[in-house]
């Protein structure tokens, strides 16, 4: 693992036997002689192809907003590229890196890992509900305030904690996107998928395709609800069969099948010939060396 700046995160994995890199342990990454260079954001490419590594690099890309999950102005070694959603995929394809490289889609998942999914019961009427975002929409608020709900946001500034079963167990219906509305249904919760984005409506089975094409970012149709339409979407939500979206999402969305997909597309980079070499090097050090120079002054 690499991180350009360590902190909590970085700490916590090292506790639990995990190597983390930073960009001065060159000798200790060739040391680990990686089979594969599996990377997020460009700086971490020309990290990556600034040490003496002789492997293939997947470049993987989980959104289309901020300016590190572009496609790289320079490519050399890596052999395939990898989006999180169609949305991603387009963004990269219309760069010449996609237009040269080959790309898969290469979606979310939530942590099946010993998950009891209890069996989905439609609430009485919806009291309780998680709201999950870094980024809350006041409008949410104001609807769920004016709806009478009882509601608990999760997220920055004050209450980021990891999202667990134990964490969404008490709620009625989960307020959020991305991963969290995957473990949500695999819980068997009601799903609304509304952020600053937008509101893409309730999860179910049927609409699970089309939601995953943006990730379940609230860009799908990025619609502003009014308070009445939160109403309905509320009494909507009470009437998908949660049963079947559970099952969609266990069936395609489950860590353990995610991971299985991963190893193979590894697979297929280290057959692919593709490696990082000198003439690699030449180009990305000038990269690395200009980008960690300015981040260390900021």
């Amino acid at each position: 693992l690499f991180t350009l700046v360590p902190g909590a995160q970085a700490e916590h994995l090292q506790r639990t036997g995990f190597t983390v890199y930073t960009p001065a342990d060159f000798a200790a990454a060739l040391a680990f002689a990686p089979e594969v260079a599996h990377v997020h954001h460009g700086p971490c490419l020309w990290w990556a192809g600034t040490v003496n590594l002789a492997c293939p690099v997947i470049f993987s890309s989980l959104g289309v907003i901020p300016p590190h999950e572009a496609a790289p102005a320079a490519w050399p070694g890596v052999a395939l590229g990898a989006a999180v959603s169609e949305e991603v995929h387009a963004k990269l394809e219309a760069a010449p890196f996609g237009q040269t490289v080959e790309l898969q889609v290469m979606r979310n998942w939530y942590d099946d890992r010993g998950l009891k999914a209890p069996k989905p019961r439609v609430p009485k009427s919806l009291k309780r509900v998680a709201v999950v975002t870094n980024h809350l929409n006041p409008a949410i608020a104001e609807h769920l305030n004016a709806l009478n709900l009882e509601w608990t946001h999760f997220g920055l500034p004050e209450n980021s904690v990891e999202m667990t079963p134990s964490v969404l167990a008490p709620f009625d219906a989960v307020v959020c996107i991305g991963r969290t509305v995957l473990l949500a249904a695999a819980l068997g919760k009601p799903v609304i998928i509304y952020d600053n984005h937008g509101c893409d409506g309730v999860l179910s089975a049927e609409r699970l395709d089309d939601l995953a094409s943006v990730n379940f970012s609230g860009r799908l149709t990025r619609h502003q609800p009014t308070l009445d339409e939160f109403r309905a979407l509320l009494k909507t939500a009470r009437q998908v069969d949660l049963a079947a979206a559970q099952r969609a999402v266990k069936k395609r969305f489950a860590l353990t099948t995610r991971a299985t997909e991963w190893e193979g597309l590894y697979q297929r980079a280290i057959a692919s010939g593709v490696r990082l070499t000198d003439s690699a090097r030449e180009i990305y050090r000038p990269m690395f060396d200009l980008y960690w120079g300015a981040l260390q002054l900021a």
